[in-house]
């Protein structure tokens, strides 16, 4: 058992000794009462400080699921709402106790800090009960291999990396780190600091100070005239408020990050101006332009009439994933809907993919970085996307027996490439991602028996990675209709028995629409179609689309300038927007791809970097 979880298992241990709760007759007692699957399906929602949004989200969905024809397993949701009683696991436990042994109660959503978190867990874990903290991070969480318990947010290990990751995107080099003395502040700046020395970033100084302090001053002071162009931030929300006004104030003008503490309604009110060049990683983005999200925030508008937050998106995911994981399980016993959770492929909710290890550590989700300017909060476009390709980079790096070499992603999409290089470059992504064996080309021209150049280093590409190519020309100086659909549907004909996934490039001389309805009788064969950068012609619930971010936001802009303008360090606009702009940008179908069998598992489809997801 890892060290630092003893304090937090030992006080929840503690806190049940002579109580009377007796872990195998709330587990036995639940297991009796989900076997008989009569009555609502209760699901307790913990109501914090700062969980309102979470609660309405939880509500919402509760309130579509009840609304739907079959409702959840014909069984309507009801919601315990169970109010926070205190800030510590003492004042709690009752509350807690209180829920782990009720047997109606199927799971638990709420405690977002971790020094709730973690102990409740325990008690949870022990009475078989489902527990979903929202936001707690802290890596204890999951140390044990617990079977009940599911993080919803990536742990502070995978927030850490991504902070130094942009970061160092941004041109930090030298940073002063600041922590509270507490064993969760302490762990995020630890692991910020392992990641920043992995970038190449350097510590210009170290200082750890009490919380819920007043006057930080005499500390700031032992560093305020050093060489420094960021200050890393781990402390509570209020804590952290009070540590940047002063800052401020003591002529530190320099950009500040920092973990989710920052990413508060407290922090931001309490900040006042002070914050400005503040970041801070979000899990949710109201401004995805997928059909679900729209059509979420539109519901939770006309219910509560503001724009849903992080905790709300947080709140509906983990009620519609809990439904998922019961409708899968056709039950509410709880070993049952824990297997649903821990062997599913991927569940796409709104703030990401959920797929679970055996610990109960969630993959597929990343963060986004938001920046606070006037006390306005704005996100920073793709600078999160490295971060995700890294990662990729490192998983694919480390499958065993592999036989041939890796790409390194990360930098190869940071470079400014010509377009004909960036398409092989995205295929070479879509081959490692989806790892088809057999991909049919067709294409267009006015001579068929010339493989076009494009066409010859995608075969290229296929026998440096090992996958098969099969081409198959259209005549595009047939001018009538009719030939040229004939041809299309031969080129279909020849391929689909033998390939897994399909390009078509050169398209220029056939309308969209008769592209994508010759291409309908695709789906029985289960043959995705990729489309590169500049394809053309493409049925959208049949492939899966890559591009660059440039293609939709320009760096350069003059509301992204200005934006940068004050927490890039010696890095200019536009040689920010060359690393960025060839970032992979994919929209797909995952459920398509899951059944065409192109994903293997929901850790590889979580690895997808900013998937339009539908």
């Amino acid at each position: 058992m890892p060290t630092r979880l003893m304090p937090f298992i030992l006080l929840a241990l503690s806190a049940v000794a002579g109580c009377g709760l007796d872990y195998e007759d709330a587990a036995r007692h639940r297991l009796e009462y989900a076997r008989l699957g009569l009555g609502n399906i209760v699901v307790a929602a913990i109501a914090e400080p700062e969980s309102a949004s979470y609660i309405n989200g939880i509500k919402l969905a509760a309130r579509q699921l009840n609304g739907q024809p079959g409702k959840l397993l014909g069984r309507r949701v009801s919601l315990l709402l169970e109010p926070a009683t205190g800030a510590t696991f003492d004042d709690s436990r009752g509350a807690i106790l209180k829920l782990a042994e009720n047997p109606r109660v199927s799971a638990v959503l709420g405690h977002r800090r971790a020094e709730l978190a973690i102990p409740s867990a325990a008690i949870y874990e022990a009475s078989k009960l489902i527990f979903m903290p929202p936001f707690a991070t802290a890596q204890g969480l999951t140390d044990l291999n617990y079977r009940y318990v599911f993080r919803m947010l990536p742990n502070n290990q995978v927030m850490a990396g991504q902070i130094a990751s942009v970061a160092a995107l941004l041109g930090h080099k030298n940073i002063v780190l600041l922590y509270a003395e507490d064993e969760y502040s302490r762990e995020l700046a630890f692991l910020f600091e392992e990641a920043a020395i992995a970038q190449g970033m350097g510590l210009v100084q170290r200082h750890s100070f009490k919380p819920n302090g007043t006057d930080y001053r005499e500390l700031i002071a032992q560093f305020a005239n050093q060489p420094m162009d960021m200050v890393f931030l781990s402390a509570g929300a209020v804590d952290s408020a009070q540590m940047v006004r002063q800052l401020r104030d003591m002529g530190v003008k320099v950009a500040i990050m920092g973990g989710e503490a920052l990413n508060t309604h407290t922090f931001s009110e309490a900040v006042g101006a002070a914050g400005d060049n503040t970041i801070a990683p979000v899990s949710y983005s109201a401004q995805a332009n997928n059909p679900a999200n729209q059509a979420f925030i539109a519901e939770y508008r006309q219910l509560y009439g503001i724009v849903p937050d992080e905790g709300a998106a947080q709140g509906y995911d983990s009620m519609r994933l809990l439904a998922d994981a019961i409708e899968r399980a056709k039950s509410t016993v709880p070993a049952l809907v824990s297997a649903s959770l821990h062997y599913q492929s991927f569940w796409t909710g709104l703030t990401g993919l959920y797929a679970f290890d055996r610990q109960g550590e969630v993959s597929g989700k990343m963060y986004f970085f938001r920046v606070l300017r006037g006390g306005v909060w704005h996100f920073l476009p793709a600078v999160h996307r490295p971060y995700a390709l890294e990662r990729f980079d490192h998983r694919i790096g480390s499958q065993p027996n592999r036989k041939t070499p890796v790409t390194d992603f990360a930098k190869a999409f940071s470079a400014n490439l010509h377009p004909d290089d960036l398409r092989i470059l995205q295929l070479d992504f879509l081959h490692e991602l989806l790892r088809f064996q057999d991909l049919g080309v067709v294409y267009g021209g006015q001579n068929t028996a010339t493989i076009p150049g494009g066409v010859e280093r995608v075969m290229a590409l296929g026998e440096q990675r090992g996958f098969r190519v099969i081409t198959c020309g259209v005549d595009f100086s047939v001018q009538d209709q009719q030939p040229l659909e004939r041809q299309l549907l031969g080129c279909y004909g020849k391929l689909a028995d033998n390939v897994d996934a399909l390009n078509i490039t050169g398209f220029d001389g056939v309308g969209k629409d008769v592209a994508v309805r010759l291409q309908r009788p695709l789906k029985d064969y289960k043959i995705p179609v990729l489309a590169l950068q500049g394809d053309t012609g493409f049925d959208e619930g049949l492939s899966i689309r890559i591009g660059g971010f440039g293609e939709k936001r320009n760096i350069q802009g003059d509301f992204n300038t200005e934006l940068f303008g004050g927490i890039l360090y010696r890095v200019k606009p536009h040689e920010l927007a060359e690393k960025l702009d060839n970032m992979p940008v994919l929209r797909g179908n995952l459920n398509v791809l899951d059944d065409y069998r192109l994903l293997r598992s929901g850790n590889q489809a979580g690895l997808v970097p900013d998937i339009d997801l539908e």
